[in-house]
């Protein structure tokens, strides 16, 4: 039987830390680069912008959904606009950069940033988590070490594709 965990409700509408708020927090803001990234990279890809938007929206619903199968539940509102967020990131790539005419240079290089602050902030808030939760129990501190070298590998492929890139 799955064993929910309810976070407890938001003491604040809007938590600027990694702790939950009610509607939104730092996760928020990996929810809009993530749509951002992935808007970005179909854009690239010239896939049909409407198919694009409806497929990373739909993966952010997805996402939330298994959350919830994972049996980490926040307060609706919160996943909600999480839900939101990232479709805001992906309709600012999939539509702005037609709209602003954007080269393919100055598109990719809004990738490459959007993807190297989403990689971080996705890091800090695990590490936040994990740290937290290997107070209580002590199993976790080998996925924070593991997640600390996969963002290190992660931040060094990113820089060793852009300088490559850009010569």
């Amino acid at each position: 039987m799955l064993k929910l965990n309810f976070e407890r409700t938001a003491s604040k509408l809007v938590n600027f830390g990694w702790a939950h708020g009610r509607y939104a927090d730092f996760w928020s803001l990996v929810h809009l680069l993530s749509g951002l990234t992935f808007g970005a990279f179909a854009w690239f890809l010239e896939m049909p912008t409407l198919y694009a938007f409806i497929a990373i929206t739909g993966g952010a619903v997805l996402y939330e959904a298994l959350e919830f199968g994972a049996g980490l539940v926040e307060d609706a509102e919160n996943a909600l606009l999480d839900i939101l967020f990232a479709g805001v990131g992906a309709g600012v790539a999939l539509y702005g950069f037609d709209a602003l005419t954007l080269t393919a240079n100055t598109s990719a290089l809004i990738l490459i940033f959007a993807l190297t602050g989403n990689i971080i902030l996705i890091h800090q808030g695990w590490h936040a988590y994990l740290k937290r939760k290997s107070h209580v129990a002590r199993s976790h501190k080998y996925i924070l070490m593991a997640l600390q070298g996969i963002t290190l590998l992660s931040i060094l492929a990113i820089a060793f594709v852009s300088v490559k890139w850009a010569w």
